[in-house]
């Protein structure tokens, strides 16, 4: 940082300030659902350009002025996209390669957000997104400063969505979701089961051990630190009401038969191979809002997935009686508890010994 003398004038008053909330509500003039600004306070409503209207006040009302690389290059990347508006369909076959808009989704199964960060995230997505789409423009939209802190981020991914929306649509896949992800065990636990998993390839499982491996590659690699959110994020969708019941995700890789619930007969399970197709195919169909038929569906009802008890049956002899009779040994997982300390929920392991009635 430098500070230097420009003019010999007598530094001016202080102006009179708003809340930045109240000036960024009256300049928006629509409801609003979030907003942040780095400053606490503002000098007033006022729809000129922010960066001139600066240099204006210091001008005439005797301030130093601070600029900042972001400034700048904000103003930079504001004349591109107000080029980009004049003349981008002149310039789309040296940027991208497709007519029309494409549609850019962020999924966000944890909408409404809990608080700003996550929609600086967002449009950070929504940036490299575009990175990846227009690789000669990678740098200019990765550029940051020693100065740049989350607003000035979120400001310039904003900026390059304004830029290329003649190119891109922009759509965020929100509804409900898990908060957090409690993974217990060791990595050798994960590594043990992949391990025993495999060798039922050769019994004739081998299209479910190619559906559930990397699922169990990607959870290992969790347990030894390395989280994907994307991979967690497409765990488990459900989508239940007047239509047919969806349920998608990698959770379905866990079943290699579901239950025909027309005849309540084991069926294998159609959906194991392109569980990931499915699963982003479902939901932009949610997000359109249109309801679905019976052919749509790119799961099954969490009613075809077979319950999750087992059993046998015991013959009990007794030789002081002499009578014989069965029982049934019941085991698995029973329901589902939650926890008092966080409210985390858990299927609960139980087992139990029934009367089997004779014949």
């Amino acid at each position: 940082m430098i500070r230097f003398t420009l003019s010999d004038v007598e530094h001016g008053a202080p102006y009179p300030r708003l809340p930045a909330d109240t000036v960024m509500r009256t300049l928006l003039n629509r409801p609003v659902e979030a907003l942040d600004c780095m400053a606490c306070e503002l000098l007033e409503e006022d729809n000129c350009n922010a960066f001139a209207k600066a240099a204006c006040r210091a001008f005439y009302g005797h301030h130093p002025l601070v600029i900042r690389p972001d400034d700048i290059w904000f103003c930079i990347a504001q004349g591109f996209a107000n080029h980009m508006a004049l003349h981008g369909e002149q310039l789309r076959p040296d940027l991208v390669g497709h007519q029309g808009k494409k549609t850019l989704t962020v999924f966000c199964p944890d909408y409404p957000f809990a608080d700003n960060s996550r929609w600086v995230e967002l449009f950070g997505d929504f940036s490299r997104q575009i990175a990846g789409e227009i690789p000669p423009f990678s740098d200019f939209i990765a550029t940051a400063f020693s100065t740049t802190g989350p607003i000035e981020s979120a400001a310039f991914s904003l900026c390059w969505m304004d830029a290329f929306s003649g190119y891109f649509d922009y759509e965020m896949l929100a509804g409900c979701g898990i908060p957090e992800i409690e993974l217990q065990g060791s990595e050798d636990d994960w590594r043990l089961i992949i391990e025993r998993f495999t060798a039922l390839e050769g019994y004739g499982l081998g299209h479910w051990v190619a559906s559930l491996k990397p699922v169990l590659e990607a959870i290992a690699r969790t347990a030894a630190g390395e989280v994907d959110r994307a991979f967690w994020e497409s765990f488990f969708r459900y989508r239940s009401g007047s239509g047919p019941s969806e349920l998608t995700g990698w959770i379905l890789t866990l079943f290699p038969y579901i239950v025909d619930t027309a005849t309540d007969a084991l069926r294998p399970n159609p959906y194991l191979g392109d569980w990931q197709v499915r699963f982003e195919r479902a939901g932009v169909m949610a997000l359109s809002g249109d309801w679905l038929m019976a052919d749509q569906a790119q799961g099954p009802g969490l009613q075809a997935i077979p319950k999750s008890l087992v059993s046998a049956v015991l013959l009990i002899d007794e030789f002081t009686t002499g009578t014989k009779r069965n029982a049934r040994l019941v085991g698995g997982l029973f329901g589902v508890a939650q926890r008092d300390v966080d409210g985390a929920l858990y299927p609960a392991f139980g087992w139990a010994v029934v009367d089997e009635p004779s014949g």
